[in-house]
Order: C-alpha cells, then structure tokens, then sequence
C-alpha cells in the first residue's frame, strides 16, 4: 500500500489525529490521511473508496467506521469486544486516571495527557452524535468477527490489543479471538501501554507490534 488511512477512535479530534498522522508519515514515508472518529462517520463513502487502497491503521472504536466496507489492509489498536454500555462508562474515569498517572517521560508526557484530554472533552462536545451517543454502538461491536469478515473478502486484518487497557480489559481474552486467529487473523497481545498510548506515540506502539513479528 502506498498510502495510510487513520482513523482515530471516539473523542479524537482533527488535532489529535493529524498529530499522529505527522508521526506515522515520517516513520514509514507514505502518505498518510487523518480522520476523526466523527469525520470518518460522517464520510462514509470516502471512508469506504480509501479502504480499498491504503493501509487502514485504527485506534480504539475507529474501526466501527469501516463497518460495511471492505478494508484490504487492516492494523486496529486497542480494538473494542462486546461489553454492557454502562461498564463501558464507568471504565472510562479509571482509564482517564491510570493515563494520567502513568509515567513515561517525566517532562512531556503530562502536558501531552493534558491536551489530549482537554481536545477530547471538546470534541464530545462539538459532535456528541458521532461520539457519546454512539455508546451503544460500541457496547454491542465484535473485533474479532468483523476481523473474519474482512478476511473473508480478501483482506488482512492484525488485531493488538494493549497491556494496560481499562477500558476494554482482557479483550484479547475473548473465545472469538481464538476463532479469528484460527482464521488468519494475527494478534498481538499485551502491547505496554495504556488504552490510550497510541493516540500519544503511535511509533513506540507499530514499533512493538513490528517486534513482535520476528
């Protein structure tokens, strides 16, 4: 593929995304195109023109925005399991906190957490139809079978799920994972980080994922 399709998860805004765009545009050399959760469900079609011929990188519930298009190439961060809406809810405080705790870089890593989180606030409440109230949509979405579906279309599907994830904990766990391995769908597992590391160092992230391969 000569080009990157990403798409960010709930919350993400065009700052955020295109943040992470610049960053996987100077590791791999290629083209990349940056979307907001909200933006990319609001283009549907341009969403589903694009998956056929880039490669799709998502984070967290970006990858509902694929939902009936057939992706050829597909990379989903922290991908999201069949969970209640509520559970889902009340994860996202101790997810927010354990994010914010976290320490990795002494001096940069908390003004980053602190605009993040300030953009993603922001964007919730700019495009609540393609963020919060899309709870349910999420709560009810199945990685692992739509990873099948893509491959039965032709497509490859890698799946990696992260060491330190509040929000969807043990996804990763799930018998239908084992189902969509059997498959050919590759997944990696316990990538160190937090739910949220990839919107923060995509880099370290694919890097880990790339580790893991060898």
């Amino acid at each position: 593929m000569e080009k990157i399709l990403y798409i960010g998860g709930i919350g993400s805004s065009s700052h955020s995304v295109e943040t992470v765009a610049a960053a996987l545009s100077a590791q791999f050399k290629l083209n990349v195109i940056a979307m907001s959760f909200s933006m990319a469900c609001s283009q549907r079609a341009r969403v589903a023109q694009l998956a056929r011929e880039s490669l799709v990188i998502t984070h967290s519930e970006g990858i509902l925005a694929l939902k009936d298009t057939a992706p050829m190439e597909l990379v989903a961060v922290a991908p999201p399991m069949p969970s209640h809406p509520l559970l889902l809810i009340g994860r996202a405080f101790p997810k927010t906190f354990a994010l914010l705790l976290s320490g990795r870089e002494s001096y940069e890593r908390p003004r980053k957490l602190i605009d993040y989180h300030a953009r993603l606030l922001l964007e919730h409440g700019l495009h609540p139809r393609y963020n919060s109230m899309m709870i349910r949509e999420v709560a009810s979405f199945d990685v692992a079978r739509f990873a099948v579906e893509v491959t039965m279309t032709g497509g490859k599907v890698t799946l990696g799920f992260m060491e330190h994830d509040l929000l969807f904990p043990g996804a990763h766990l799930h018998p239908h994972i084992e189902v969509a391995k059997e498959r050919g769908v590759k997944v990696f597992e316990n990538i160190i980080g937090q739910h949220d590391e990839f919107a923060l160092y995509p880099v370290d992230v694919m890097a880990q994922m790339q580790r893991l391969v060898k």
